[in-house]
């Protein structure tokens, strides 16, 4: 018996009418507010991952589709391998292995110039329950890093799980000043500058 469907009633829209916005595009954040809540929570948000035989240009262009500047390289079996982020993709390292080993650039593949599981720290998820923000840029920018990793349960176990990631660009957007660990902000007082002076 086939199932009975309807249209829906339609109305005529107001010249006025405005859009929905996400809560968190608004939402400012300041160097006191719990860290958690600049923190891409896996539990919730979907990692955006990519296999390691992906050719380096389709790997850029799956960054730029899913607005995304890090990647978690897994296999078959969703293990994560390593991660790879835009700065190595769009960086010195695709030239550096080109000068190196003669391939082309449209031979290079994510396990290239990634970097494996054995080169990452992480941060637990219980030190960041007790953070605020102030500390992950801190944190961020004294190891002059762009991401920071987070992970669930104890590391030395197998059921320790990467379960979120920190982004200086994005924390930069929701304070509204760019954090950039390398270059601009040296310490937390000089970002608490920037801040103050806007």
């Amino acid at each position: 018996m086939a199932t009975k469907y309807h249209a829906l009633r339609t109305t005529t829209l107001d010249h006025s009418i405005t859009y929905c916005r996400p809560a968190f595009e608004t939402q400012q954040v300041t160097p006191d507010d719990p860290a958690i809540s600049v923190m891409t929570d896996l539990r919730k948000t979907k990692a955006i991952t990519i296999r390691p035989d992906t050719l380096l240009d389709d790997c850029n262009q799956h960054m730029i589709r899913n607005n995304v500047r890090l990647l978690l390289v897994t296999d078959a079996l969703r293990n994560v391998e390593g991660i790879i982020t835009a700065r190595d993709v769009l960086g010195e390292k695709p030239m550096l292995l080109i000068q190196k080993t003669g391939v082309t650039r449209q031979e290079i593949q994510v396990r290239d110039i990634m970097t494996p599981t054995s080169s990452l720290e992480a941060v637990s998820l219980e030190d960041v329950e007790n953070a605020r923000v102030g500390d992950i840029v801190e944190d961020l920018i004294s190891k002059g890093r762009h991401h920071a990793l987070v992970i669930c349960g104890d590391p030395k176990q197998s059921s320790a799980m990467i379960c979120g990631i920190f982004s200086a660009t994005q924390i930069g957007k929701k304070i509204g000043a760019p954090i950039e660990p390398a270059d601009i902000a040296k310490t937390f007082a000089e970002l608490e500058k920037i801040i103050v002076a806007q």
